[in-house]
């Protein structure tokens, strides 16, 4: 169990070279010797996300001859093999939030589209309900296994999202129906390379529909080439929208709404998941990618299966009508049946609801003795266990100013058993620290996998972890709220350049709140310029949010990157209110602050003494500061990442002298404030100092 986020985590390599993005595109945009370049975009909120791997592809079966159109042109675009498995994560299938309740119906028929068939096979007659869609812009991680680095979401200006992935053939499936007789459908884009469908995957096994940059379409069974065909006039640039049909063994691919491969299967395969990945054109060698090169965008995610192979539940439901591929259903009759509805197996129970029915547990408070580890992690032990069987918060009440001191790992990398449900932790003054003995391993304090913990009054000292990040609390898919907690003397160490960010918090699609704390001498070790040594005492990863930290203190905290303080990319942002942030560097950008994300406000702060060669306080695509006082940092103390693209809004600002500091923000609603004292605009800050 504790390994089960753990490859989810380590991405950063792909991480690293979007960073090296970032800071290309912001030294060309500042630098009027270098000679132009096409820059890449990058959306400001692509999502990483956690992976599992599968086992290796089986031998290719042959593929049928009867009823397959006559030979086409074969396509042209080099096809990579799925990557060899080196490591298996099991993400456990939730039910997604955009399943279907009352579906509706489509039929597909006969008439084909002749520009690329020879000839006219009889296609079944389906009456197909749509049972899963995902358009991905309030994604649900736990709907998706995704098998290896590479996947992130991308929220689009118009409101839209699609999932993104990046130089990566790791599949992405989704587990939660297991079928034989499916459709699977998504709108792709394929300017930069090939993507994959799947249906009736099971192991090594499965169909899978390709559409190439080149425009050519491509059905496989288990690998193999069953048949391919090029569509005349093609535009990769234009999305497009493809689908994988498979019923009894018959498989047919339809491109824009239109059927172009009809094959059948003498041998079908047995029921399996569906999915998507991706294959891209090797590049020469010491050729490193840069997006959008090496990107497949797949959005509007649909799964279909037969109405009458879908459980039925009294629901309004619409009258089928068939109609032809290629063209709109008419208008849906609404009449009150026994109608088909999707049925996806949940793989957990489902939620206890508080009420008079199901009344919830009574709290359970344990009291832990001052110094006593061992009935400390007896009772988290006890506590955490999957699934959660309680929604109501277990409370642990640790001796008033006691101090429990770890001295080896509890799993090998966590001193504290994984924290997978809720969980308060009354510190009542005292301490958690790992040993200051030279001979301790090296190990975190917290680490929540879709919990949910809250930590009151206490302080976290002396955590140290390696390549994950989070040193004193890691937080996968879950919950960290901390009050009155002090994070002091946190490092993350390197092993190599793949290490995670946030010397004393990393954030993995989770959130946090944090209040009235202190983050103190925390430190993001690194090797090297460009590794991911981001965060000297948060890093926040894609998560939804929402992310607060209010009255809280960050004082000498380093990383060797990014984000001497705070280094937050691919989420919903964060809210920042009424905090001191003092004496904070990076050795590359962003001395207190580095984002890569939307959402960053900034009010009733102090941002002093912070030291980056980019953005001494705030390096970020966009930001809100407000009514703070920024003074005593070196150079210039907030930069947009790209100057003539992005935005730092500036309002009510004391910059330390009348004028302000040569470019310290874009201008716009900027208003100097001489007789901002600090104390006044930001008395609640002050008083922490």
């Amino acid at each position: 169990m504790q390994h089960r986020g753990k490859w989810m985590k380590r991405f950063a390599a792909v991480m690293s070279i979007m960073l090296l993005v970032l800071f290309a595109a912001s030294t060309m945009a500042q630098d009027p010797t270098l000679s132009p370049a096409e820059t890449p975009t990058l959306s400001p909120t692509e999502t990483p996300l956690p992976t599992e791997t599968l086992p290796p592809t089986a031998t290719p079966i042959p593929p049928a001859e009867t009823e397959t159109p006559s030979p086409t042109p074969q396509p042209t675009t080099t096809l990579l093999p799925t990557d060899t498995p080196t490591y298996t994560y099991t993400f456990t299938p939730v039910l997604s939030e955009t399943s279907f309740v009352t579906p509706t119906l489509f039929i597909s028929e006969t008439p084909l589209a002749t520009a690329t068939l020879t000839s006219t096979p009889v296609l079944p007659t389906v009456a197909w309900i749509p049972v899963f869609n995902d358009s991905f812009v309030a994604p649900d991680l736990t709907a998706w296994n995704f098998t290896g680095p590479g996947w992130a979401y991308a929220p689009q200006p118009d409101g839209s999202s699609r999932l993104l992935v990046f130089n990566s053939s790791a599949p992405a499936f989704y587990p939660s129906i297991v079928a034989a007789d499916v459709a699977v459908e998504a709108t792709v884009d394929v300017s930069a390379g090939t993507a994959h469908l799947y249906a009736r995957h099971s192991g090594a096994f499965g169909y899978e529909a390709r559409l190439t940059p080149t425009g050519e379409v491509i059905l496989l069974r288990a690998g193999a080439i069953m048949s391919a065909t090029a569509l005349p006039d093609f535009t990769a640039s234009t999305p497009h929208r493809l689908r994988l049909n498979v019923v009894g063994s018959r498989l047919w691919i339809e491109m824009d709404g239109a059927a172009v491969l009809v094959v059948d299967d003498p041998a079908p395969l047995p029921p399996g998941r569906t999915g998507l990945s991706a294959s891209f054109v090797p590049l020469p060698e010491l050729v490193t990618p840069m997006p959008p090169q090496n990107q497949v965008a797949f959005a509007a995610f649909t799964l279909y299966q037969p109405a009458e192979q879908v459980t039925p539940t009294a629901q309004p439901s619409l009258t089928p009508t068939p109609y032809e591929l290629g063209t709109l259903p008419p208008e849906p009759t609404l009449t009150l049946t026994e109608a088909p509805t999707a049925e996806i197996l949940p793989t957990e129970p489902p939620l206890v609801v508080p009420g008079e029915a199901n009344p919830p547990a009574p709290l359970n408070v344990t009291v832990i003795p001052d110094g006593d580890v061992t009935a400390l992690r007896a009772t988290l032990a006890a506590i955490s266990v999957e699934p959660c069987p309680v929604i109501e918060p277990q409370i642990i009440e640790l001796a008033a100013n006691g101090t429990y001191t770890l001295v080896d790992a509890f799993d090998g990398e966590n001193g504290l058993p994984i924290i997978t449900c809720p969980v308060v932790i009354n510190g009542n003054g005292a301490t958690i620290q790992r040993s200051d003995d030279s001979n301790t391993p090296a190990f975190r304090l917290f680490d929540i996998e879709r919990g949910d913990l809250t930590l009151n009054d206490l302080t976290l000292r002396n955590g140290q972890a390696f390549n994950d990040g989070g040193s004193a609390v890691s937080n996968f898919l879950g919950r960290l709220t901390a009050r009155n907690v002090t994070f002091r003397d946190n490092v993350l160490d390197f092993e190599s350049g793949l290490a995670i960010r946030g010397a004393a918090v990393a954030v993995f699609a989770g959130t946090i709140a944090i209040e009235d704390s202190a983050f103190i001498d925390n430190f993001n070790d690194g090797v090297a310029a460009f590794d991911a040594a981001n965060g000297g005492a948060i890093a926040i990863d894609s998560s939804s949010g929402p992310n607060t930290i209010l009255r809280t203190r960050f004082i000498n905290n380093r990383a060797t990157n990014a984000g001497g303080a705070i280094f937050i990319i691919f989420s919903g942002g964060i809210d920042i209110q009424d905090s001191i942030f003092s004496q904070n560097s990076a050795g590359q950008a962003g001395g207190t602050l580095f984002g890569f994300a939307t959402g960053i406000d900034v009010s009733n702060s102090i941002i002093s003494g912070g030291n980056a060669p980019r953005g001494s306080a705030i390096f970020a695509v966009s930001a809100v500061v407000e009514n703070s006082c920024v003074t005593g940092n070196t150079g210039i103390s907030i930069m947009p990442l790209t100057p003539d693209q992005d935005t730092i809004f500036t309002n009510g600002i004391w910059w330390g002298q009348p004028d302000g500091p040569s470019g310290a923000g874009d201008g716009s609603g900027d208003s100097i404030s001489p007789e901002c004292q600090c104390n006044v605009r930001c008395d609640h800050a002050a008083s922490r100092m």
